[in-house]
Parts: structure tokens; C-alpha cells; sequence
């Protein structure tokens, strides 16, 4: 596992901001929007043996799967391919051990969590972001950002990884989790996740977009749904106990 900066890449002690591919792609529906919105700059990627043999292509150019994108204070993480539990604990613990390396302030994991009203079709009521985090100041604070403290339950895959290994680097950090569809790409749960990291991270943006939107983005986004709905389903089989 190696974690790749081009020249160009300009960070000074960056709030890094994590999206897998999990529950209704809620990750990697809001990265790939920030980064949009921001016009972050692709300043590197991360590669292993453990990343499935993928290549993406935008605009005629051929893409590492999981690629970095920032500048100043602020990187993120994009995966474009959804992660084996091999992969998601190799992933955390170099994420991890990267954050630590560049003072970061705080690792932000993005993902979904099922909801059953979106799953009955309750799609009038915004979704609510969940959080969990590693940092007592953080947690403090999580009802005015707008967030639900994680009071209780189980954490599992690459997020439950990225705390355990934050946790063991000393690295400050904290894991969003939205009401989401688990079957169908959620736009509107990452738009519920922006409006977090707005006030965590004190960035500026505008969720309007991404919701007039949403039904263009689930198209474009099935082929990704299906393939990361096999990952779950492979992970669910290998920890039984966990998720049952």
C-alpha cells in the first residue's frame, strides 16, 4: 500500500476528508461533489496489490481508482471502487499513519447508515447525520454542528478501521453517517453530510446542485451501486455474527 503526491501537491496541516463506496454510495457521492464544487486539484493517489484490477477514465484519461484531491488545509479521498475488508484495513491504517504524518487537524470518514424510512419511501424528511468521533472536543460539539451523537452500537468495514486506527495514532478524527437507502445511490443523504462539513470544516458548499440533480447521479452512479452492494455482500458473509 503507498499513498502517491504529485509535485503540485500543497497541503499544510489539511483536514482530510475520506469517501468509500458503502451504504447508498453516500461517500463517494458527496467527495466527488466537494471536490466539483471546490475545483480541488488532483494532487495524487493511493495504489496496492489489494486494489482490484480497475482502471477508471474520465475525459479520455485513464484514473487510478483512488485518487487525493486538495490544496491548503483541505484533501480528500476519493475511491471509485468499492473495497474488499483486506483492502479497508490496510487502506485505514496508511490513511492513518499519512495523517499523522501531515499534522493533519482531523480525518472526516463520509458514509451512509440504512434507514428504514428511506428504504419506506419517506424521502420529504431530511435524512440525519449520525457521527462518532475520536476526539472529546469534537464530540462536545456535535449538536450544534447540526449532528446525532452515535450513543450506541457496532461499527464495521473501512470506517470502523479508519477510527480504530486514528485511535492508535493519536490522530483526531470523526466518522459522518447519514440516513440512507442501502440499495439505490442517495444523493440526498450526501447533500444531508455536506451541509455537516460545512460547519465542521468551515467550507462553502452550495447542496443545491447535487439535489435538482439527484436523479441524473443515481443513474450514473448504478453500475458503482451494484458493484459495491456485491462487496457488502461478501463482507456480510465472511463476519455473520457482525451483521446479523
Amino acid at each position: 500500500m503507498r499513498i502517491e503526491e504529485f509535485e503540485n501537491a500543497q497541503l499544510s496541516k489539511p483536514s482530510i476528508i475520506v469517501g468509500v463506496p458503502e451504504v447508498g454510495l453516500v461517500g463517494s457521492i458527496a467527495t466527488s461533489y466537494i471536490i466539483d464544487q471546490l475545483k480541488l486539484p488532483e494532487i495524487g493517489f493511493i495504489d496496492s496489490s489489494l486494489v482490484p484490477e480497475v482502471i477508471v477514465v474520465h475525459e479520455s484519461q485513464p484514473k487510478y481508482p483512488i485518487r487525493l484531491f486538495g490544496k491548503g488545509n483541505l484533501a480528500v479521498v476519493l475511491s471509485e471502487t468499492p473495497f474488499t475488508p483486506r483492502l479497508s484495513y490496510e487502506l485505514a491504517a496508511e490513511l492513518a499513519m499519512w495523517g499523522k504524518a501531515k499534522q493533519s487537524k482531523m480525518i472526516v470518514g463520509v458514509t451512509g447508515i440504512p434507514s428504514r424510512q428511506r428504504m419506506e419511501g419517506e424521502t420529504v424528511k431530511k435524512p440525519a447525520v449520525l457521527a462518532v468521533s475520536t476526539t472529546p472536543e469534537v464530540r462536545d460539539s456535535l449538536k450544534s454542528l447540526g449532528a446525532k451523537p452515535f450513543d450506541e452500537g457496532l461499527m464495521v468495514g473501512t470506517y470502523a478501521m479508519l477510527l480504530k486506527h486514528c485511535m492508535a495514532h493519536a490522530q483526531s478524527s470523526v466518522t459522518l453517517l447519514a440516513e440512507s437507502y442501502i440499495q439505490f445511490p442517495d444523493p440526498g443523504a450526501a447533500a444531508a453530510v455536506i451541509e455537516i462539513l460545512n460547519r465542521l470544516l468551515s467550507l462553502e458548499v452550495n447542496t443545491k446542485n447535487l439535489l435538482e440533480e439527484s436523479e441524473e447521479i443515481r443513474i450514473r452512479n448504478r453500475e458503482l451501486m451494484s458493484k459495491t452492494q456485491q462487496a457488502m455482500q461478501q463482507a456480510r458473509e465472511s463476519l455473520p455474527g457482525v451483521y446479523r
